[in-house]
């Protein structure tokens, strides 16, 4: 049977952590109890827009029960590896929020959900709440029901995965500078998840279910196992169960990159680790991470890291 804990007191206690006070702030909380751990970093903006991303991990399977006050539109990202089920206590409808997928939605006032989490696992989440005034004359928010919580799922597409990328890596700025840079990423990525042509005939193209994204996630596990002998698209479509055109198109989508520039990418992280170690030559890291050819091996090299692999061995 799963544990249940109350998200509201959480809310309450890293609010009095991070001591929210004003309408604008940035701040990130470590957190830790007997159910959980949690890392949670939150910026409130006084343009009604707010950003919220989170870390956590619970010890078992747990129901985090939620209850808002107001309602307020939403874009929340899973960004982790893990499923998350929402399920609206007041109807016991659920949803399935799939790794890599943006739910797109409305809550109401008083609304309660419970969060099903399993334990052992982490899940990661990136979460933009927008106020029922600031969601006015915003298309992406039209059409939903003003009562009850109602929610539609896509994938995450490229333009909003490097957003939240530089969103995740707003710890590299402070003060004033650190305020502005959050701002402007957090309404940009409203504007890049407004929907247009381009973006649905895309995802009507992909047409990706929770099969799909697990046998893509597979895929890609299956594919960087073995350097040296990499299967081929062919065969990795027939292990992991998915067709070839969604395993190609699903794996750009959610991870940004083609597969062979995935597998390249990795044989040459693993390759420069490799010649920094300082026992490996150029040669051995090359035939390692399974280049048969030095020559090409030294062009990728250098077209990716613009340097030479023997120049990185001298460092």
């Amino acid at each position: 049977m799963s544990k249940i804990v109350e998200m509201n007191k959480f809310i309450a206690k890293w609010q009095e952590e991070l001591n929210l006070k004003s309408d604008k702030f940035a701040g990130e909380f470590d957190f830790e109890c007997s159910d959980f751990r949690a890392n949670v970093e939150q910026f409130n903006l006084p343009s009604g827009f707010s950003y919220c991303g989170s870390g956590i991990e619970f010890r078992d399977d747990t129901a985090m029960h939620t209850f808002h006050e107001e309602d307020y539109c939403f874009l929340w990202f899973n960004t982790g590896d893990n499923l998350i089920k929402l399920k609206d206590l007041r109807t016991d409808k659920c949803v399935n929020f799939a790794p890599n997928t943006v739910l797109i939605g409305k809550t109401i006032k008083n609304f309660e959900g419970a969060l099903k989490y399993q334990g052992g696992k982490k899940y990661a989440n990136q979460c933009i709440p927008v106020s029922k005034t600031a969601a006015l004359g915003l298309d992406i928010f039209s059409g939903f029901e003003d009562d009850k919580f109602s929610s539609i799922s896509v994938t995450i597409n490229l333009r909003q995965r490097l957003v939240l990328r530089e969103l995740a890596d707003s710890r590299l700025y402070c003060g004033r500078l650190k305020e502005i840079f959050v701002e402007s990423k957090i309404l940009d990525l409203v504007c890049k998840s407004s929907p247009s042509k381009s973006d649905k005939s895309e995802f009507d193209e992909a047409n990706l279910c929770e099969h799909d994204v697990k046998s893509i996630y597979k895929a890609r596990e299956r594919l960087l196992c073995d350097l040296q002998n990499p299967p081929t698209i062919k065969e990795l479509a027939r292990a992991c169960a998915i067709n070839e055109f969604k395993l190609k198109k699903g794996f750009k989508e959610i991870f940004g990159t083609t597969i062979y520039a995935a597998l390249q990418n990795e044989r040459l992280k693993i390759a420069k680790e490799l010649l920094l170690s300082g026992d490996i030559n150029v040669s051995e890291a090359a035939n390692i991470v399974g280049y048969k050819s030095l020559g090409h091996f030294g062009q990728a090299f250098k077209s990716y890291y613009g340097a030479l692999p023997t120049q990185i061995k001298k460092r």
